[in-house]
């Protein structure tokens, strides 16, 4: 099968959509079929499976690349399309490139999906004008969600990663979504499994510490100002907790400057970015696994924790509750409640928790990339075989 993915991050960020893109990418094209991917970028380092669209960067996601919509020629489109032979199009998210994938979907008479990876509405709030007039998010969010259920009709199916997420739109687009799956984001296990915890833990000076990860892009929307807060509380049971922070983004100094206004910068390792290869390390060098997002709705983090062996402590919130069986595999408290965070946390930490380790891989075993391939296998089967009946309809009239 030839599949074209039109996407609005891509390689090099390291968000969840990448994550998902990129190891459903490489599980398909394990197996025989051909992924073609279309992304903001540089537009002229096209390759024979990635094709660039000029894009400029925004002040509040300085790593991100927008695409530039007068790049974006549908005439370059159809005609790499055309020339692939691309017999599906998946739209990863509602924007100018999903646009570009169903409007050449539309004049090819191509199947095409829609993922719906980020709970967009509720992001609005954390856009800068936003921020400045918060009058404005109400109509920002109807807005969003207009946008977001017109992708839904246009498209054969919309894809949910998760079944809470699903309900929702369902809730909220019924009449405008033709046909509902979940599909989870699936990792490679042994890809987290076997690292060496001792050599991240010396790398920053954690020997002797007991470790609290988190993990991921630093964007306000993770919250990592509850764990900030509920640092000191944790120190009172814990005195020699410290937790590790990976990852990068726009939120990384202010966070950082949020501990030292705190006074528990020295409770705080900021490691930055860590490439794939070494993150098993990391993950390894955890006693427990934390996140205090409220927005999430199908957290690869939390997977990759899992098949680590590692307890995670999350908000009661989205799809963090959804995996998250609290007192099996982790602990969960109030969306942004500090002292019930350290509570979780320090919960995670005692010895006695430490048997869950083998609950969290059991749990890690639902989500391998191999079963969640078969599951979008099965869309991509479904909406390529009812585009056809519609064909042969429309001959047969």
């Amino acid at each position: 099968m030839k599949i074209g993915i039109f996407t609005e991050t891509y390689i090099p960020n390291t968000d969840g959509v990448v994550t998902s893109i990129v190891s459903f990418q490489h599980e398909l094209e394990k197996r025989g079929h051909e992924v073609y991917v279309f992304a903001p970028g540089k537009e002229n380092a096209d390759n024979e499976m990635t094709f660039w669209y000029r894009s400029r960067t925004v002040k509040t996601y300085p790593d991100f690349p927008v695409a530039v919509y007068p790049s974006i020629g549908r005439s370059r489109t159809l005609r790499l399309v055309k020339e692939k032979g691309i017999e599906i199009i998946h739209l990863q998210s509602p924007g100018l490139v999903a646009y570009r994938g169903l409007r050449v979907a539309q004049k090819l008479g191509l199947p095409v999906v829609i993922t719906y990876h980020t709970d967009l509405p509720r992001l609005t709030g954390y856009l800068p004008p936003i921020r400045k007039f918060p009058v404005l998010d109400r109509p920002a969010k109807r807005l969003v969600w207009l946008i977001s259920s017109w992708f839904f009709y246009k498209c054969d199916a919309v894809i949910a990663p998760g079944e809470g997420i699903g309900k929702e739109l369902m809730a909220h687009s019924a009449r405008r979504i033709r046909k509902m799956f979940v599909v989870p984001n699936g990792i490679t296990l042994d890809r987290f499994q076997g690292g060496d915890g001792k050599k991240a833990r010396k790398k920053h000076g954690l020997e002797k510490s007991k470790v609290v990860l988190c993990l991921g892009r630093v964007v306000k929307e993770k919250r990592l100002e509850t764990i900030i807060a509920a640092a000191p509380y944790v120190r009172e049971k814990i005195p020699s907790v410290k937790f590790l922070i990976v990852g990068k983004g726009p939120a990384l100094e202010d966070y950082k400057r949020m501990a030292e206004e705190s006074n528990v910068e020295d409770m705080f390792v900021f490691a930055g970015y860590v490439p794939d290869e070494e993150l098993k390390d990391y993950y390894a060098a955890a006693d427990v696994f934390a996140t205090a997002s409220d927005s999430e709705i199908h957290p690869l983090t939390i997977i990759e924790a899992f098949a680590s062996g590692k307890v995670v402590v999350g908000a009661n919130a989205r799809g963090i509750s959804e995996h998250v069986k609290d007192g099996y595999d982790g602990f969960l408290f109030k969306p942004l409640d500090a002292k019930e965070c350290a509570e979780a946390i320090v919960k995670g930490l005692d010895a006695n928790a430490k048997g869950m380790g083998k609950n969290a891989r059991k749990s890690a075993g639902k989500y391998t990339i191999e079963a969640c391939t078969d599951r979008l296998m099965a869309v991509y089967k479904w909406a390529i075989a009812k585009k056809a009946t519609k064909r042969k309809r429309r001959v047969g009239a």
